[in-house]
């Protein structure tokens, strides 16, 4: 284990219990603040943008990677550790943070959305409005089935008053949790400390990026994932023109600065003196912002997903290049859950439900293959019709076809009506299978991703309630495979 990175400035601590209380995260995350100030504290952490109405499943299962490891990490050392969940919401990608999944009362998926402008600005810059807000919450009731456990649903979902985005979603993270000592974070909490990294990523942005790159070159040669591949002269850093402005990219050559690809009138040495003494005008980038989190939290590991540890390590990279600690890496829990239906139709169909969640299953098995009563009904009538014709080739007392030829005929179109009807049988049974089929990849594979990266929570609180879902969350460990959990 790596030690601490950090501290969480003692200032911060009231700060930033008034928001565990303002979000519900319960009363040992809001002791949890005090204690990532103290000496001796450890903290691991998670993070994610706040997506709507608690984000896709994933950024749960992160959440409760951290409290499993920072129980373990307790246990073995004996020391304070308190679980972190990081909210990204200084990022202005609105296209996947304004965006929830739910599955409707029929099994398909449904996108709700607020409508947030793209204007580059932080989400958490953005004001809800009231009307958008109300709009996607009847969305969302008129799409559950009409049942108690989906109005309680909506009620989970529902924000507090004066909630942004990324404080509702934290109070629908915290309300699926419970109180279980996670510590939600958002970055404009420590913003006011950060003038000191911010003009740190600004002066060694070379070295830094160097890093970065060289830990992307090694792990491209060892035919590891290295998703960060940035133009020469990137400042992991963005700015603003004001507080609560649009974001800039911040590119350096020399002392020349560069924002959004356009020549500034700061120079180096002045940017970083301004965002010393006005560091909200700074914000961290993929890779500043783990070197702010870092800075300002004792962060011994952070749980990630698989794409997020990849470009982490080399994160790293760019920390070692300065000097600066970095944490371990811990690969997050996943999971598929699967109600009763889906359970039953994956055994039916023969399949895993991995398969169908990755896509490598994207027809059901047809069940239309070899049938024993219609090649016996096939048979019978050729024999029929074999034996027609020898009774046919006999004449009858009068010259027409004798009495057996017509019983013959007889049986012959009965067979022939029979295998008709086990036919059309098979194709109404093959039909159901496909609608069968459907459901069950509406339920594993969403729009076509797969459920963990797509499908909001609040849909199997609607369908399951919120006790059974969050037994099965906090049942992940990070330390398993992925594996299948089974709702009722």
């Amino acid at each position: 284990m790596n030690g601490p990175t950090g501290r969480l400035p003692v200032d911060a601590v009231p700060l930033l219990r008034a928001y565990q209380l303002r979000v519900g995260a319960g009363a040992r995350a809001e002791a949890n603040v005090a204690a990532l100030a103290a000496e001796g504290t450890l903290a691991v952490v998670a993070g994610q943008q706040p997506g709507l109405l608690g984000g896709p499943l994933l950024a749960l299962h992160k959440a409760v990677g951290a409290i499993a490891r920072a129980r373990r990490l307790r246990a073995e050392t004996g020391r304070p550790v308190v679980p972190v969940f990081w909210i990204a919401s200084e990022d202005h990608d609105v296209a996947e943070i304004d965006r929830a999944v739910v599955h409707d009362a029929t099994g398909r998926p449904r996108v709700l959305a607020l409508g947030l402008p793209a204007d580059r600005r932080s989400v958490c810059d953005l004001p809800l409005d009231a009307a958008a807000v109300a709009r996607v919450l009847e969305e969302l009731r008129a799409a559950l089935p009409a049942t108690e456990r989906a109005a309680a649903a909506v009620a989970l979902a529902t924000p507090p008053p004066d909630a942004d985005v990324g404080s509702w979603f934290a109070t629908v993270a915290a309300r699926v949790l419970g109180d279980e000592g996670l510590v939600f974070v958002e970055p404009h909490h420590l913003s006011p400390y950060a003038g000191e990294v911010y003009a740190t990523l600004l002066e060694r942005a070379e070295s830094i990026e160097e890093g970065v790159r060289a830990e992307g070159v090694a792990r491209r040669a060892r035919g590891e994932l290295a998703p960060l591949d940035r133009e020469a002269g990137t400042a992991p850093l963005f700015l603003r023109g004001a507080p609560r402005a649009a974001r800039g990219r911040v590119r350096v050559e020399g002392d020349a600065v560069r924002v959004r690809d356009r020549a500034s009138s700061l120079d180096r040495p002045f940017l970083a003196a301004l965002l010393r003494q006005e560091p909200e005008l700074g914000s961290g980038d993929v890779v500043g912002r783990v070197f702010v989190q870092d800075a300002l939290l004792p962060v011994v590991e952070i749980v990630a997903g698989p794409t997020e540890l990849a470009y982490l390590a080399q994160v790293g990279g760019g920390a070692r290049a300065i000097g600066r600690p970095f944490p371990t890496l811990v690969p997050r829990p996943s999971a598929l859950w699967v109600d009763g239906r889906s359970a039953e139709a994956l055994a039916t169909f023969g399949l895993e439900a991995a398969d169908v969640a990755e896509g490598r299953a994207a027809a059901p098995p047809s069940d239309a293959g070899p049938d024993a009563i219609s090649d016996a009904l096939d048979d019978l009538v050729a024999r029929v019709a074999s034996l027609r014709a020898q009774a046919g080739a006999e004449r009858g007392p009068e010259g027409g076809p004798g009495a057996v030829v017509r019983d013959l005929d007889a049986v012959r179109g009965d067979l022939e009506k029979a295998l008709r009807r086990r036919g059309d049988e098979r194709e109404a049974r093959a039909g159901r299978g496909r609608a069968r089929f459907e459901r069950l990849r509406h339920a594993l594979r969403p729009l076509d991703e797969p459920q963990e990266r797509v499908l909001s929570p609040i849909s199997l609180v609607a369908r399951h309630g919120v006790e059974e879902f969050r037994r099965g969350l906090l049942a992940l460990d990070p330390s398993a495979p992925p594996g299948v959990f089974r709702l009722s």
